[in-house]
């Protein structure tokens, strides 16, 4: 989903953690904030949630051992 819905490499995807989804509340925010040592060519940006993607990293958030990365 975070390929097709926020047109994300696999290299981005198996970078990416809590902290660039999260709000400062904890909760999901409304963009990933894709840092450059994730990003392909280390150039990071912001990338909008899909609705559908949100409700997803929301329920794989609830069962997520806390900070990290978001795919293991």
């Amino acid at each position: 989903m975070l390929s097709i819905k926020a047109c994300l490499s696999a290299k981005e995807i198996a970078n990416i953690t809590w902290e660039m989804v999260l709000d400062p509340r904890g909760g999901i925010a409304p963009a990933i904030e894709l840092h450059d040592c994730a990003a392909k060519k280390r150039s990071g940006r912001l990338i909008p949630l899909h609705k559908d993607l949100r409700l997803a990293l929301s329920r794989l958030r609830r069962h997520s051992q806390g900070g990290g990365p978001i795919i293991l």
